[in-house]
């Protein structure tokens, strides 16, 4: 286990990624070091300019994402829906914690489809080897939803 987490480090990918059969791997992954000071406007706006700036002629929709819910994560949040009697449950507040500082963006450039995460610190950009058509995917336990706009 040491040595596949020393060579997800080494070349920054997951060790999901290095387990993978091969059936969806991604076929490259860069991650890139950014510095949203550099950008004017909101946070968000910031952002969509760093991937428009990174992918200069492509087509690019920002993501919803959330993450999907283990089988264990589904019966708390169910439980404390019923306890609470709240409107809402642990998964909308576990994606506004793990996702706060990210933005997930799909750009397509010709043939090629990227997924690009971008938090406060870096650009992550990875080539999809199979095509996202509708406008709903799932990739490992990350369920999108494509914007209907897209970032100019």
């Amino acid at each position: 286990m040491d040595n596949l987490k020393a060579i997800a480090r080494l070349l920054n990918v997951s060790i999901d990624f290095l387990l993978d059969d091969g059936e969806n791997m991604d076929k490259s992954v860069i991650k890139e070091p950014i510095n949203l000071s550099e950008y004017e406007g909101s946070r968000r706006a910031k952002k969509d300019k760093c991937v428009r700036e990174k992918f200069p002629t492509a087509k690019i929709n920002p993501l919803l994402a959330k993450t999907k819910l283990t089988k264990g994560q589904r019966i708390f949040d169910n439980l404390l829906g019923i306890i609470a009697d709240a409107p809402f449950g642990t998964a909308e507040v576990y994606n506004g914690i793990v996702d706060a500082d990210k933005n997930y963006y799909l750009a397509e450039r010709g043939d090629k489809q990227f997924l690009v995460f971008v938090t406060d610190e870096f650009i992550i950009s990875r080539e999809l080897a199979k095509k996202q058509t509708s406008a709903k995917f799932e990739i490992g336990n990350i369920r999108f939803t494509k914007c209907a706009y897209e970032v100019k």
